[in-house]
């Protein structure tokens, strides 16, 4: 019996426990509401992949122009390596042109008083003996005499 009076006592307060649940209508409205909400949430990862994927773009773009900045850095020091080798050829290539100017002059010197032997001998009798003359004959001053007998 006393099975049978939980079975009454279930029975009388189930309806009124109930009477506390939500309607059909509401049902449909939390339901409604729901759907909303998992539509916003599915929107939000959509447009969360569509900016991971514009990031990764964005990532593959800057690594892209870093090679490229680390290319254009390879070949600027490359080009200042050749500028300052053709420099240095440069300046070799002068003093090459202005010892072999020096060695020509000589030599057409040396040609043309062979070419003219008689106008050779005046001219070197002029200048070199003239000079080398002129330091043999100076006159002797006093403090050479005595820098001499010391």
């Amino acid at each position: 019996m006393n099975k049978g009076r939980h079975i009454v006592l279930l029975s009388a307060l189930l309806p009124m426990a109930l009477a506390g649940c939500a309607t059909t209508g509401s049902v449909k409205r939390a339901q409604a509401a729901a759907d909303q909400a998992q539509a916003r949430a599915d929107e939000g990862v959509m447009t969360a992949q569509r900016a991971q994927g514009s990031a990764d773009s964005a990532a593959q773009a800057a690594a892209q122009a870093q090679g490229s900045a680390n290319n254009a850095m390879t070949a600027a020091q490359s080009a200042g390596s050749a500028a300052q080798a053709a420099s240095m050829a440069a300046q070799s290539a002068g003093s090459r042109a202005d010892t072999l100017e020096t060695r020509l002059r000589s030599l057409e010197r040396w040609k043309w008083a062979k070419t003219h032997p008689k106008k050779a001998k005046k001219h070197h009798a002029r200048h070199h003996h003239a000079k080398h003359n002129a330091a043999l004959h100076r006159p002797v001053t006093a403090d050479q005499t005595s820098a001499q007998k010391m």
